[in-house]
């Protein structure tokens, strides 16, 4: 009876153990060329520069996000011999390619990888809203491929990645930002580069980029009269986009204020993104401008092709001022009352270099441009009484249209008179009323 007992024990441990066994093995990872012994862990945590939620008309979502992830691997099998000059070949191999589709706000997407890697040098290709990128061309004609995911698709795991880098780098396309029942979705890239695994865990962070920049526009009408705004448009803007920034050597790495080391342009814009919350008065927004700068560095793939940018604002009417009890005022008096308000935007146009000053030696080499406006406006009661006219007039504060740049214009309107102020903001914009109502007026000239 014992000797029964023993042999259905050791038949159903046996059984527990195969079982244990079997789940171990299907839990390994997918990976190329896996081994045992050479199982590492990465965690990284993907998310957008932007930092918090706005309450813009339009919302910001993400749909798609893909991650590339490519490694450098040796060409030599154990046993085999190495090159002629006894060295071991490597070339650079697609180790992931995973597209995730779930929606979410911009502002508040967060992605979590735990990936299971070997040691070795890393990149990652960061992709959002790729069905938004139009037809492809290419700077240095390396690829006929004109779908961006047809494209991304064919870079399976463990395909030679060799020709990656250049592709998507040289990757351009003419922007269409299409507003889809109150949603707009930006396409996002993000390059990594050289990334070491050279330990048994390591935690990143990671940060997409959108592909735009966005204007804001407040309007505050003193005048009596209602004004209508028939029309506005800044005097140049590009037409094509690179996929992936290009950033020049100057701008790749960045320094903050007071920091002993520099940080990757796009961990540098991050952060200003998150300091710069706050900063929306006059002297603070120029101040902090000032103090932390801006990214001048880049190149466009068709600097050549530019056009006047026509903002989609037609007869606009903006209220007049309004007096309390039904008082009656004289135009310029400062009598209590509440001047016409109102807020268009966003708008999103592409990144743009125009209108380049000379290269400052004292400073860095550093070059800024020059944007105008034209707004062509009306008085609602007499046309044209005493509106002033408003033709190519410089944007202050605005020295550069990188990607990612989100600018807010305040135009005040007087008798006779129009004041303008642009502040250089973070992206996702908490409140967008600007020195209207946040900060001290700036003394105009």
């Amino acid at each position: 009876m014992v000797r029964w007992w023993f042999y259905i024990s050791m038949l159903v441990a046996g059984c527990l153990i195969s079982c244990f066994a079997t789940s171990c093995h299907n839990e390994k990872p997918d990976l190329p060329g896996f081994e045992e012994d050479r199982l590492y862990k990465m965690a990284i945590n993907f998310s957008t520069v932007t930092t918090r939620d706005g309450n813009m008309k339009v919302l910001e979502k993400i749909k798609t996000f893909r991650i590339i992830i490519t490694s450098m691997s040796s060409n030599s099998q154990e046993g085999e011999p190495d090159d002629m000059d006894g060295q071991t070949e490597s070339k650079e191999i697609v180790q992931l390619n995973k597209l995730v589709t779930e929606e979410s706000l911009a502002s508040t997407f967060n992605y979590y990888l735990l990936w299971h890697t070997d040691l070795g040098t890393k990149n990652f290709y960061l992709f959002a809203n790729e069905e938004s990128v139009g037809n492809l061309s290419y700077s240095n004609g390396i690829s006929e491929e004109t779908n961006l995911k047809t494209l991304l698709n064919s870079f399976e795991p463990g395909s030679d990645a060799s020709d990656l880098k250049s592709i998507l780098t040289s990757a351009y396309f003419t922007p269409e930002y299409k507003e889809e029942s109150g949603n707009i979705y930006l396409p996002y890239t993000s390059m990594y580069e050289g990334i070491e695994m050279n330990e048994n865990y390591k935690s990143l962070e990671m940060y997409l980029v959108p592909v735009a920049t966005k204007f804001i526009f407040n309007f505050v009408n003193y005048r009596q009269n209602p004004v209508y705004i028939d029309g506005i448009s800044i005097n140049s803007t590009n037409v094509n986009s690179y996929l992936f920034a290009n950033v020049g050597e100057n701008n790749m790495q960045m320094t903050l204020p007071n920091a002993t080391s520099s940080l990757y342009w796009v961990d540098w814009l991050a952060k200003v993104s998150e300091l710069s919350h706050g900063n929306y008065g006059y002297s603070q927004n120029q101040s902090f401008n000032s103090l932390y700068g801006w990214i001048w560095d880049y190149n466009l793939p068709t600097p050549e092709d530019y056009y006047s940018y026509v903002f989609p604002i037609t007869q606009l009417e903006i209220p007049g001022f309004s007096y309390p009890d039904n008082e009656d005022g004289n135009e310029g008096e400062e009598v209590e009352g509440t001047p016409g308000k109102y807020t268009a935007g966003p708008f999103y146009v592409p990144e743009s270099k125009v209108n380049l000053s000379l290269p400052d030696p004292d400073n860095d080499g550093r070059v800024t441009q020059k944007y105008c406006l034209t707004i062509g406006l009306k008085d609602s009661v007499t046309e044209n009484k005493d509106v002033p006219e408003f033709n190519d007039v410089e944007i202050e504060n605005l020295n550069a249209l990188f990607r990612n740049t989100c600018v807010i214009i305040n135009l005040v309107m007087r008798q006779g008179d129009v004041e303008i102020y642009a502040q250089i903001t973070p992206w996702i914009v908490k409140k967008v009323n600007g020195w209207v109502t946040e900060g001290n007026k700036p003394n105009f000239l």
